[in-house]
């Protein structure tokens, strides 16, 4: 349970927890981050814009959703998808109760390109470097 890792965290000088940045972001006046590096000898504070252009890594991570291939196939699940992937819905994600980072237009358009063409699996190869984006690995790097 977060909330009761940002009361321990906060409770002990000494401790330290791992959680969500919506969890920093709402605790900022109790828990303190952890700057990271970057890997070009900077550290980098976790934030909107540092999660957003991938040099808060590998502390940070897209989240993804997974869909069979036989359930894609059904038109209730491909309107699901194609919804979760819109414009429509993205406002969502960003909102203050729920607080992650929405992605670019352009990731979202592309995945859900994918998600009409029956496309599964993930765009991410196995041991990606860190910094990598979605933007690089849906050749959207404009």
């Amino acid at each position: 349970d977060d909330n009761v890792l940002v009361s321990g965290v906060s409770g002990d000088d000494a401790a330290i927890g791992y959680f969500g940045l919506a969890y920093l972001m709402e605790n900022a006046g109790k828990v303190r981050p952890v700057a990271i590096d970057s890997g070009n000898g900077r550290c980098v504070l976790p934030g909107q814009e540092t999660v957003k252009n991938g040099t808060y890594q590998p502390l940070s991570r897209p989240i993804f959703i997974y869909v069979k291939a036989t359930a894609l196939a059904r038109p209730e699940v491909a309107a699901f998808v194609q919804y979760y992937l819109s414009t429509s819905y993205t406002p969502l994600i960003a909102s203050r109760e729920v607080g992650y980072v929405p992605l670019e237009d352009t990731v979202y358009q592309a995945a859900a390109q994918r998600a009409a063409a029956g496309v599964t699996g993930t765009m991410f190869p196995h041991g990606a470097e860190v910094g990598a984006t979605l933007e690089r690995y849906l050749g959207k790097t404009d």
